[in-house]
């Protein structure tokens, strides 16, 4: 009795000391012994919009912002709210964002976005939607020309599994990023601990869906070069931005370089001079717990990356607060000297000066 006791208690603490060095690797990959300091840039003002804007564009033509928003903790309370879609005047900060959508779709939970102008110049937002009814979709808006919004179409499609981000090629052809393999539960749950590689990237070609990426770690962002030639994505707890070549012609991707950048990479926005600025989370473990408990801040980061052709790229931290200015920032984009950051749970997007 007493060796079977001995070699249970030994098991029990062989078991322990392998999650504790499970726990340890993880929270050293995920940088949570890493100090941080502050790399504050020019003045900020704070643009008032719905809870959330957890992912916009700027459209250049104009100076409007897109965001996209969305009350993310009233859905874990299992009190879900409706989503916005708003805009805001980068040439008149003084006033708020305001609401650009329709009522249609009613059922509306945005996140990523996409803006997409063709040829000749007519505008299209696209919108990844979780209707709380169930499933994925995309929603296309058509954008007039002071920035109201009519809705166009909802796409589905059997390919997109679990969309975070999208990017619009056509006036009805995107990618996508799929952050998970499975569904909302346990095995997601799993997933996520185990950093399994189970993302990918699915491609709509204005008729059908289909993967055209496989193997991502919680793919997130997702952007294209000015020329269409390329595309990229970044990888959340990887770390990572991959550069995939694209075949304008069939929409194949093809794995050209992976930049590894030591933050939790969310989205990405494509500057019109080709450099690529990623809103990030230099502390993933701070920002889970932001997203439970609005009281806990979570660091805020910046991050620009320049294609550097066949050597991937050149990364360059731009911003970094230890979340008292703006918390959980997940993009961030510049205009002119400006650089426009939002956030998963604020009520505000901030828009700072690039010139100290």
């Amino acid at each position: 009795m007493r060796k079977v006791y001995m070699g249970a208690t030994i098991a029990v603490a062989v078991v322990a000391i392998l999650i504790g060095i499970f726990v340890f690797r993880t929270y050293l990959q995920l940088n949570q012994f890493t100090t941080l300091w502050p790399n504050p840039v020019g003045a900020c003002a704070a643009v008032a919009t719905s809870t959330g804007p957890e992912d916009l564009v700027i459209d250049h033509d104009t100076g409007f912002v897109y965001t996209s928003a969305y009350d993310r903790r009233t859905y874990r309370a299992g009190t879900p709210v409706r989503g916005a879609l708003q805009r805001f005047d980068l040439n008149d900060l003084s006033k708020p964002a305001v609401d650009v959508a329709p009522d249609i779709p009613a059922d509306f939970k945005p996140h990523g976005i996409s803006l997409y102008t063709g040829d000749n110049g007519t505008k299209r937002l696209f919108v990844i939607n979780h209707p709380n009814a169930g499933g994925h979709v995309i929603e296309i808006f058509d954008v007039a020309a002071n920035g109201d919004l009519t809705h166009a179409e909802s796409i589905t499609g059997e390919f997109i599994i679990t969309p975070n981000d999208v990017h619009a090629v056509g006036p009805r052809q995107f990618y996508a990023t799929n952050d998970h393999g499975n569904p909302e539960g346990w095995a997601r749950h799993v997933e996520d601990y185990l950093r399994q590689d189970k993302a990918s990237v699915v491609y709509f070609d204005g008729t059908e869906s289909r993967l055209v990426a496989e193997g991502l770690t919680f793919a997130n962002g997702i952007n294209g070069s000015r020329d269409g030639t390329q595309i990229y994505v970044t990888e959340t707890t990887d770390m990572m931005v991959r550069f995939y070549d694209r075949d304008a012609a069939t929409g194949a991707l093809t794995l050209q370089q992976q930049v590894p950048i030591t933050s939790g990479l969310d989205n990405v926005d494509v500057h019109p001079d080709g450099s690529l600025w990623i809103g990030a989370h230099p502390k993933l473990i701070e920002f889970q717990r932001h997203a439970g408990n609005p009281d806990h801040i979570s660091p805020s980061q910046v991050i620009k990356l320049t294609p550097k052709g066949e050597f991937g790229g050149e990364a360059t931290e731009i911003y970094l607060d230890l979340g008292n200015q703006i918390s959980g920032s997940s993009v961030g984009a510049r205009w002119q000297d400006k650089l426009v950051i939002g956030s998963v749970f604020e009520e505000k997007v901030l828009v700072c000066d690039l010139e100290r």
